[in-house]
């Protein structure tokens, strides 16, 4: 007699990732392993399962936990249990649109919890429902999801508002850093392009990003890496191709930014189904000269 196998062979659902200019949504479909790191990008956690405890106070005493079903990152936090914990909670992880009005129009609608950390999205259940609809149901267009992400996530009464200004010389800044990913251009230079002193470009763009220069350099490498792997290159060739002086190299920068090795499985096809918007192909062949198909 014979029996069919099916439950040893088949394939958990795949986690899902939309790729927008700057802008990444992750829907995982189980909790995942992750190591303290330092947030480098601001994001948007929502629950899809689970809950997320808070610690504000830096004490893991009951009469200090916040739990919550959402929970909103500024750059520079520090991630790790002993703030945040989130072990048994499946997550819709939404990086921010960098130089937007997101993270300030968010924190406008959101609880503090603790500097640079928010809960409490007045639309959480309502994105929760959403966003599992979307990892479970069929695959949509970018551009579908990112317009029914944003209708929901910063409602029309504060889309509007203007809570912070970018100084164009940052701005520039960030051009010529995404134009030359493979050369290392040094602070000398980079001030020299917009007449600042390199005290001075640090301090400000600091102010404007969160970020140091060189650590700014290093997320827009790992984002760049992650569009060619998601397109089916290797590790290797990604790093490369990157700007990276060795696969090791990206490795190590990655896990800094993410809490994750690129080579953990569920980060990989059939694990992980990738989506990309074409305006980001666009975008990276005019700022690298190089040419890119989804």
């Amino acid at each position: 007699m014979s029996h069919n196998n099916h439950k040893a062979t088949t394939l958990p659902a795949a986690h899902k990732l939309y790729i927008w200019n700057g802008e990444l949504l992750f829907l995982s479909n189980a909790p995942m392993p992750n190591r303290a790191h330092r947030v480098v990008q601001e994001k948007l956690l929502i629950c899809l399962e689970g809950t997320l405890s808070l610690y504000p106070c830096s004490s893991r005493g009951n009469e200090s936990m916040v739990i919550t079903g959402s929970c909103l990152l500024r750059t520079g936090v520090l991630l790790d249990k002993a703030r945040i914990d989130g072990r048994n909670a499946v997550l819709a992880i939404v990086y921010l649109a960098p130089f937007s009005q997101d993270y300030p129009a968010l924190e406008s609608l959101m609880e503090k919890a603790s500097e640079g950390i928010y809960y409490n999205h007045p639309q959480e259940q309502a994105l929760a429902q959403q966003l599992r609809s979307l990892r479970d149901g069929p695959a949509r267009s970018p551009k579908e999801v990112q317009r029914q992400l944003r209708d929901l996530m910063i409602p029309t009464q504060v889309s509007r508002f203007v809570f912070r200004e970018f100084d164009q010389r940052i701005l520039d800044i960030v051009q010529r850093i995404r134009g030359s990913l493979r050369e290392n251009l040094s602070l000398g230079e980079l001030a020299a392009a917009v007449n600042l002193s390199g005290s001075r470009l640090e301090k400000l763009f600091k102010q404007q990003t969160g970020l140091p220069i060189t650590q700014y350099r290093l997320r827009y490498r790992v984002f760049y890496s992650a569009v060619l792997m998601a397109q089916g290159r290797t590790v290797t060739d990604a790093a490369q191709e990157a700007g990276f002086s060795s696969s090791a190299h990206f490795s190590r920068a990655f896990r800094a930014i993410n809490g994750l090795a690129p080579s953990t499985p569920f980060l990989k096809p059939p694990f992980l189904q990738t989506f990309i918007d074409e305006d980001v192909m666009q975008t990276l062949a005019s700022t690298t000269n190089r040419q890119f198909t989804i």
